[in-house]
């Protein structure tokens, strides 16, 4: 099998259109299957798609974004992973490109281009993965995110990374940092799919907290050998360099508040490391004072 699509759902009335968006992808019945992770603690009316050959349900029970998504990907059968909330849905074709791109590229993850609507449908901006190509993870050292739903991953890649962190929120990016860490990904110009960014009830998070999951992302990547793969990340890209140091001198600060000098001045070294000559640059100081991120 080619592909399995994974729906984590909370049992929204948008799901039937998150459904419907990959069984009209133009994707054999043989090499395609959809597992809607019910996590709503509730049963489901999914009648219309009971006896569909391609769809499974199964039932989580709120345990969690991350526990569902993993426990949909621990039976799934295809060698690519989608996963899609389900209040987003797939353009058309969107899930060929995806594939397209992974197949051509041999790369184990593609992060796709994307419209991004609100809860009426109106579109509020586009997102242009097309540039992005190769070893990315000083963009997540330095706190950039993507969002799942318009991504692609290789299975066997997924779980060998671990799949999903349970965390209160950005799940999202600290698999996308764990993956960088060892795999190059590759990119799609085409828009394939459609993300809602809601101002009401979309958000599976509960009591939120971004700022202290992207430093634990940050340190989990701080704490591994990752020196060899971020400096080939940053060849060529002085701003980006600036934004890393900024982010290595806060995990010096925050080590050194929690009175870990040992990591408080390996964080510094790195970072006067990574700077070196660069500090000559106004492009660099431009990263380092002004986190765009």
């Amino acid at each position: 099998m080619l592909c399995s699509v994974v729906i984590p759902t909370l049992g929204r009335q948008t799901l039937p259109r998150a459904i419907d968006s990959v069984l009209r992808q133009p994707i054999s019945d043989s090499e395609i299957e959809i597992i809607v992770v019910n996590d709503s603690g509730k049963r489901l009316d999914l009648n219309c798609y009971e006896s569909h050959p391609n769809i499974t349900v199964i039932d989580t029970n709120r345990s969690g974004l991350a526990h569902a998504c993993n426990t949909g990907a621990s039976i799934a059968k295809g060698e690519y992973l989608q996963f899609l909330h389900d209040d987003d849905y797939l353009l058309e074709n969107g899930l060929i490109a995806l594939l397209s791109a992974a197949r051509n590229s041999g790369c184990k993850w593609v992060i796709g281009s994307a419209i991004i609507t609100d809860d009426h449908g109106n579109k509020l901006y586009e997102i242009d993965s097309s540039d992005v190509r190769g070893n990315i993870l000083a963009e997540f050292v330095a706190n950039a995110s993507s969002h799942v739903s318009y991504c692609l991953f290789h299975r066997r890649t997924f779980l060998e990374v671990g799949g999903f962190t349970v965390m209160n929120s950005c799940e999202d990016r600290d698999l996308f940092a764990r993956l960088s860490l060892n795999h190059d990904v590759t990119s799609t110009k085409m828009p394939v799919s459609c993300v809602i960014r809601s101002g009401g009830e979309a958000s599976h998070y509960r009591n939120m907290d971004i700022k202290s999951d992207y430093r634990i992302t940050r340190e989990r990547i701080l704490d591994t050998r990752y020196q060899r793969r971020l400096s080939d990340s940053l060849k060529g890209r002085v701003s980006l360099r600036g934004r890393v140091c900024r982010q290595m001198i806060f995990s010096s600060a925050l080590h050194l508040f929690n009175l870990d000098v040992f990591r408080s001045l390996d964080r510094l070294f790195w970072c006067c490391y990574f700077a070196s000559v660069y500090i000559v640059h106004p492009s660099f100081w431009k990263g380092l004072l002004k986190d765009r991120s």
